[in-house]
């Protein structure tokens, strides 16, 4: 019987997928982009002129079959999560712990950055493997996938690395420069102005002090702001020391996309396209990274404990991006009012007329 031939975590598995694929596609103008892919459904203009891939197969394709922009966010919800929670069913250590960790700090950001994340999700389940083993088609379906969004053209030049002989040292040489240069962008007031404002008002004494005072404060306030990238710049360093002395082969892959994602991040914060958005990238690996790392440990309490971590970790972290901070307003308590959405509609009217 049908009961007896399904395996139990393939019904979990389909279940949570029913579910988070429903919630998506039926969210009602949560999102901080949904009237942007609403309006621009209903009303194509040829508004992604370099990325026309996802205008042709994703506005223009999809409007033979129906106007409503509902169509729209069905599709790209079902082909959006079908593709990662497949990926974590039949390619993981720990399948559980990925797929809470993909709820807890990714899926909300789907409500918002969505021509990414189907980027996102394509390249995890079908090009990971192709880039690993150096297949000159990662190369084609890059290509591809660039018109889509435009910021997969920074992981291409990956295809020309190889993983199996970069030296570890090299690696950490080059995440701790761009540690360095984080770091660095805090210390503004060493600008020749105020430098010169010290030297003029206090002594050789003062001055060292209160430029020690003042790099203290800039850094308390760097960290504030920064938080959870200094978090991931740490937690890279727990996953690579202990997945590297291990020796792991499965993990140097992930490794090195979450690197080149971390590295993007220290070096370009400020700049929100450049840092963050490349950054996905690599921090998507920490799906397949942490249950390697997990499963790496051999005792049973320890990989326990690990997972406890991990996951308040994830879920704290989500807990605080969505529900407290409102990050992507993809949660009814930060769902936009109706003045806003006709705001934002008539923005996009004005600026589509024009």
């Amino acid at each position: 019987m049908f009961y007896y031939n399904v395996n139990k975590r393939f019904l979990i598995f389909v279940f949570l997928f029913v579910f988070l694929f429903l919630f998506s596609a039926f969210r009602d103008s949560l999102g901080t982009d949904y009237s942007f892919y609403e309006f621009n459904y209903e009303h194509p203009k040829s508004m992604f002129k370099i990325e026309f891939l996802f205008e042709l197969l994703f506005v223009q394709f999809l409007r033979i079959f129906s106007f409503d922009a509902i169509l729209f966010f069905i599709v790209t919800s079902f082909l959006i999560n079908f593709l990662i929670i497949k990926k974590i069913y039949y390619d993981n250590y720990l399948p559980y712990v990925s797929l809470i960790i993909y709820v807890s700090y990714f899926y909300l950001s789907s409500f918002n950055v969505i021509r990414q994340f189907i980027v996102i999700a394509f390249f995890y389940a079908y090009l990971v493997d192709l880039l690993e083993h150096k297949d000159k088609k990662f190369l084609i379906w890059g290509l591809l996938l660039t018109f889509i969004h435009l910021s997969f053209l920074a992981i291409i030049p990956l295809y020309f690395f190889n993983n199996r002989v970069i030296k570890r040292n090299f690696l950490l040489s080059i995440w701790g420069v761009s540690v360095l240069i984080l770091l660095l962008q805090v210390y503004k007031f060493y600008s020749i102005v105020d430098l010169a404002e010290y030297i003029r008002n206090f002594s050789w004494i003062s001055v060292k002090f209160e430029l020690w005072a003042n790099a203290i404060k800039a850094l308390y306030r760097d960290v504030q702001s920064n938080i959870q990238l200094y978090l991931k710049n740490l937690l890279f360093l727990i996953l690579f020391f202990r997945l590297t002395k291990k020796n792991i082969h499965e993990s140097y892959n992930y490794l090195i996309l979450f690197l080149f994602g971390l590295i993007f991040q220290n070096l370009f914060s400020s700049i929100e396209f450049i840092g963050v958005r490349i950054g996905y990238y690599g921090d998507f690996a920490l799906i397949f990274l942490v249950p390697m790392y997990i499963k790496s440990l051999n005792v049973k309490i320890n990989r326990q404990i690990a997972a406890f971590c991990f996951l308040l970790y994830f879920v704290g972290l989500g807990f605080y991006r969505f529900y407290i901070k409102g990050e992507s307003q993809a949660l009814p308590k930060w769902k936009p009012n109706k003045e806003l959405l006709l705001k934002q509609r008539s923005i996009l009217e004005k600026r589509d007329s024009s």
